[in-house]
């Protein structure tokens, strides 16, 4: 049975909107109305949240708003249950999972209150991060508001960025080249997942998919046409950094990306970004980094010196006892 709550979302027509899970039939409307409104980029898209969702084994789920049986909103979100609680939260690799409306539709403080409750009611812990390209919007008193950021790059004159990008960042493109590293676009996907899943060894974190489904995933990318990657090669066709592009109408997303720290230093990461701006840049206008709330990834995605954008996720936790029920599972977890 589909959950559905109602909304007030539309003081024009003052009437009521029905919040509710889509379903395969409404992707197609899903879709287009990520597709016309600004706010909407590739992570609102239900490709990839289905590719994501399969790669994961994650349950994302759109919830959609109706007014007068009309999409006129929705937003994305993963659902998990953790021990006798249900949480809702992004979905994995996904940097932005908020409000997506259509044009015309006009919202008041009530409206936002009333849609913020019918999150917080469904879920013991709930977290909606709104793109950088949504509208400012205040919260309820019992959600938490953080700041995040991004670097965004007018990619359309390719010649203008390269003399913008900072010293360090030509400096080590240039020191890329002269020691011979290679950029491929879409080669073996099982050299990129054993470069991703030296990231999470390194952090002491176990990798969420295996090696076939992670190619699954970037064949499924490639086969959609929201996506490519690249990776880089030593001239001993030794892999060394890769990462993946998703794309829209819109924009270019810097998504999934690692290298191989002991060789980070001869500059294979800032060449592979530039290739692919140079290649996506026949295609889209701006370049999304993707989220930069690391310091470190935070220093490497700087250096291009795109425009520093501000995005916001909100989070709630709803009463007491559920939510220390959801402390002492996580804690018996751990333990294991």
């Amino acid at each position: 049975m589909p959950y559905a709550a109602h909304v007030r979302c539309n003081r024009m027509a003052d009437s009521d909107c029905v919040v509710r899970s889509l379903n395969r039939d409404d992707w197609g409307a899903w879709n287009a109305l990520v597709e016309q409104s600004p706010e909407g980029t590739i992570y609102h898209d239900y490709r990839w949240l289905d590719v994501i969702g399969v790669t994961t084994s994650s349950a994302n789920e759109v919830f959609g708003i109706f007014q007068e049986g009309r999409l006129v909103g929705g937003f994305p979100l993963q659902v998990r249950r953790k021990g006798p609680v249900r949480i809702a939260l992004r979905p994995f690799g996904t940097p932005y999972s908020g409000l997506v409306r259509c044009a015309g539709v006009d919202w008041n403080p009530g409206d936002w209150e009333r849609l913020f409750d019918s999150i917080r009611c469904r879920f013991v812990e709930s977290t909606l991060t709104f793109s950088p390209y949504s509208l400012q919007v205040t919260a309820p008193t019992n959600w938490t508001c953080e700041e995040k950021w991004t670097y965004l790059l007018n990619v359309g004159d390719p010649e203008e960025m390269w003399s913008n990008f900072s010293f360090e960042v030509r400096n080590r493109i240039r020191k890329a080249l002269k020691s011979g590293i290679e950029v491929r676009e879409n080669s073996s996907p099982e050299n990129f997942y054993d470069l991703y899943k030296s990231v999470f060894a390194n952090q002491g974190k176990r990798i969420p998919f295996t090696k076939w489904t992670f190619s699954n995933l970037l064949t499924t990318i490639l086969e959609a046409r929201i996506g490519t990657w690249y990776i880089a090669y030593t001239d001993d066709s030794k892999p060394v950094a890769a990462a993946l592009f998703l794309i829209d109408s819109k924009r270019c997303y810097y998504s999934f990306a690692a290298s191989a720290p002991e060789l980070r230093r001869i500059g294979a990461p800032s060449l592979l970004v530039w290739r692919a701006i140079q290649d996506l840049s026949k295609s889209v206008q701006f370049f999304d980094f993707g989220g930069a709330n690391i310091p470190s990834i935070a220093q490497f995605k700087s250096k291009f010196n795109g425009a520093k954008q501000r995005y916001m996720e909100y989070r709630t936790i709803r009463g007491n006892v559920l939510p220390a029920l959801l402390a002492v599972y996580r804690k018996f977890k751990a333990s294991y």
